[in-house]
């Protein structure tokens, strides 16, 4: 599963980090396997079974909660999420920006 993860590198505009890469895939990967699978939990295939991990252990435990929610509500990829996530963010603070230049 790391081929994938790191094949997969290049469909993310703006790039993200490998790490939380990863950890949206195996949330992701958890969602759509369990769909009652807590949110921060990841699912990971391996030889033998299925194994569970805990996921957003670093510094932003809110991109493995918020994005695969968004790419199931409104039927997105994983790296379409990310850029509707990334560039909501930049406008909506530049639209806050002009608003608060003009008052």
């Amino acid at each position: 599963m790391t081929e994938i993860a790191l094949d997969s590198l290049t469909t993310f505009f703006p790039r993200l980090m490998p790490s939380r890469q990863w950890d949206l895939e195996l949330a992701m990967a958890a969602q759509n396997h369990n769909s009652s699978a807590p949110p921060l939990v990841g699912v990971l295939q391996t030889d033998s079974s299925i194994a569970y991990r805990a996921l957003g252990a670093t510094d932003d435990a809110g991109l493995p909660y918020l994005l695969p929610k968004l790419a199931s509500l409104f039927h997105l990829s994983l790296s379409g999420a990310w850029t509707l996530w990334f560039f909501a963010i930049l406008f909506l603070s530049l639209a806050i920006g002009i608003y608060g230049m003009i008052m």
